[in-house]
């Protein structure tokens, strides 16, 4: 029958193909992970160092905009820090804004310029003199920055529009629900915004996020500062040799843009772990996979010879088991059929064969079909409140005249008010499961006492036998299928190792539990565990 050979061996060469590809695929994994390593490294370290650049531009901005904070709190705090109590009151002078306006910033040129423009009247008054026109064109710059980009939450804001005009420090004094009444503000010059704002955020140092190792922030990186049209405001020197810059901007500071440039040093400095820990990571772990999949293999291998050799032992079994009874009704039908029983003695002794034959050949079947059954996951049994004792009589009087035949007695001690939460017909099966090992196994004679007991809330119901136990190493290796004792195994005992598998799946899909131990006559004690239920 070539089909019955076919099949195994394709699937065995269909598995070792696929593990081969496999094996054969993470070779090429390899092969283009060495080839694309130093090159993923350089871009993820470029990468690195534009990020870090960027993120050293938004540390300086975010310093300079602290510093107009400052600045707002030493020049404006005292006029636009309170909420005015009347939208109609006199507004604050402005001669000690610009006394400490002058005190504070430093100009070559024309000085700096304290100013008030109040909303009410659109009237714009200076700290020092001024013509008309510069007024007119400061009073237009701050009505048009307020209403297109101030936000309350400020307080204080730079004014940078380039073009030739001045930087303008201001703040807002409001009136109850945020009335703007004026603005009170500096109108200063370059070189002040670069030494009171850039340079003093600059100063502070630690712009990136490591560890210097001892060299200055002017050797690790220039910033430079413009205003929105490109104007320079603080230019950093030049490096022929950086690569890595990056730009980042802030609405609070009128939009200037902020570009910090990496030296050479820093590239050194930032780069120093070893290139791409997680690439070779994943190199070990490819690693680690193909010889998980070589052992796979081998394991597979050794899988399928077993399961060959177990499927070869239990239809050897199965068949022995089919053949004895088989043979025995046939015996005893042809002697039936051709008469050969002389006697109403002899009759009935064959008509007795033939049925307790035919109930064990039933039993195997029935074993069959519920092991079949359970491997395919059958439905969930029904569980109601069933008499131990009636399952217990139940099983003992089909099992009588294959007791009779072993020469078997059987005894049992249950109490009539035990009641388990279980499927009568599935516990009965597994109660001539555990007689038929008796028989199969024990000596001829041999005396089996089922017994059964309540403790805790659970209905302990054993099995004892006088036969030749289980041995203790091995009573949680009977319970798989296919499984028996080695000693059954090389011995002439039939058995198809599929009986305690089906009791443990049976007794499980109960909510028990099952259990083999040594009984007090030397034989093997069975035990299933089921929870207990109350007797109607």
């Amino acid at each position: 029958m070539p089909t019955t050979r076919l099949a195994p061996l394709t699937s065995r060469g269909t598995l070792l193909g696929v593990l081969l590809a496999a094996t054969l695929g993470l070779g090429g994994v390899f092969a283009m992970q060495a080839v694309g390593m130093t090159r993923s490294h350089n871009v993820s370290v470029g990468r690195f160092l534009d990020e870090s650049a960027q993120a050293a531009a938004r540390e300086f901005l975010s310093r300079s905009r602290d510093e107009v904070d400052a600045l707002g709190a030493d020049l404006l705090s005292g006029i636009t820090g309170q909420r005015a109590t009347s939208p109609y009151e006199e507004l604050p002078a402005i001669e000690s804004l610009q006394r400490a306006a002058e005190r504070t910033f430093v100009c070559a040129d024309s000085g700096v310029r304290a100013f008030r423009f109040d909303f009410r009247g659109r009237m714009l008054v200076t700290g020092s003199p001024s013509a008309d026109a510069e007024r007119m064109v400061l009073a237009s710059r701050i009505a048009n920055d307020y209403r297109e980009r101030y936000r309350p939450e400020w307080r204080t804001t730079l004014l940078v529009a380039g073009g030739g005009t001045r930087p303008v420090l201001y703040g807002v004094r409001f009136a109850e629900f945020r009335a703007p009444l004026a603005v009170y503000g500096v109108e200063l010059c370059d070189a002040a915004l670069q030494t009171t704002i850039f340079r003093t955020a600059l100063a502070r140092g630690g712009l990136l996020a490591t560890d210097a190792g001892g060299l200055s922030q002017d050797s690790l990186l220039a910033v430079s500062v413009q205003d929105a049209s490109g104007a320079a405001l603080l230019t950093g020197a030049s490096d022929s040799g950086a690569t890595h810059r990056a730009s980042a901007t802030i609405e609070r500071l009128s939009g200037v843009i902020a570009t910090v440039t990496l030296r050479p040093a820093a590239a050194r400095l930032l780069a120093v772990s070893p290139p791409s820990s997680s690439r070779v990571e994943l190199l070990v772990g490819l690693f680690v996979l193909t010889a998980l999949l070589s052992l796979l293999a081998l394991l597979q291998l050794r899988r399928e010879a077993a399961l060959v050799r177990l499927r070869t032992d239990f239809t050897s079994s199965v068949s022995h088991e089919l053949r004895t009874p088989l043979a025995q009704i046939l015996l005893f039908g042809e002697t039936l059929r051709l008469g050969r029983a002389r006697t109403e003695k002899d009759r009935q002794f064959a008509v007795d064969t033939i049925v307790e034959e035919g109930r064990r050949l039933m039993h195997l079947v029935d074993n069959l079909l519920q092991f079949d059954r359970s491997s395919r996951g059958a439905t969930p049994l029904a569980l109601t409140t069933v008499p131990v004792s009636e399952v217990v009589t139940s099983a003992c009087d089909t099992f009588a005249p294959i007791a009779d035949v072993s020469r078997m007695t059987l005894t049992c001690d249950v109490p009539l008010d035990l009641a388990v939460r279980a499927d009568a017909a599935a516990l009965r099966h597994v109660l001539l499961n555990f007689l038929d090992n008796a028989a199969k196994y024990g000596p001829s004679p041999q005396q089996v006492h089922i017994a059964a007991a309540r403790s805790n809330g659970i209905v302990r119901i054993s099995v004892d036998d006088q036969g030749p136990g289980v041995p203790e190493s091995e009573r949680e290796s009977i319970w798989p299928p296919f499984a028996r004792l080695d000693r059954d195994r090389r011995g002439a005992r039939p058995g198809s190792g599929i009986g305690l598998s089906v009791v443990r799946d049976l007794v499980t899909r109960q909510q028990g539990r099952c259990s083999v131990e040594g009984a007090p006559g030397g034989g093997a004690r069975f035990v299933v565990e089921l929870a207990s239920a109350s007797v109607n």
